[in-house]
């Protein structure tokens, strides 16, 4: 009985670690990015990684605590939605940013970012994938 009463207390204790970590993730995304290098390769893997920063270069991505996002491009054209973070347990603890944006015709996008990486409060680092890309992402607040 004793066992039990323990593995039930690890597990909830376990749960609440991972709710802490998860609420500390999304807080620490809260605010205003900018790119720093993006770089893409085809998903048959061949040849690497190639930049394509000079797209992206300029850009500010906001996330605000209400889970609205605004996306900014360089030439000033605005996009708005919600951003919203999952977490994925498996044997590894997973974290998916995904963000739905439209333009001021209607026009939607839409990003799911697994995140590689979040060091202190200043630099994030995302990977994405589209149909024919898989796209690595290194951000640092603006």
């Amino acid at each position: 009985m004793l066992r039990i009463v323990l593995l039930l207390g690890v597990a909830l204790f376990s749960m609440g670690c991972q709710k802490a970590v998860f609420n500390d993730l999304e807080r620490r995304l809260q605010g205003t990015w900018y790119f720093t290098d993006a770089q893409h390769r085809g998903l048959d893997h061949l040849g690497g990684f190639h930049s394509v920063y000079s797209y992206y270069q300029g850009d500010l991505v906001t996330f605000y605590n209400d889970k609205k996002v605004i996306y900014e491009e360089a030439n000033g054209d605005l996009l708005e939605g919600i951003w919203n973070l999952h977490q994925i347990s498996g044997e590894e603890v997973q974290y998916v940013l995904s963000f739905a944006l439209s333009d001021g015709q209607g026009e939607m996008v839409q990003y799911v970012w697994e995140t590689q990486g979040l060091w202190g409060d200043h630099r994030l680092r995302v990977r994405g994938m589209t149909a024919d890309y898989t796209f690595c992402y290194d951000l640092r607040r603006y």
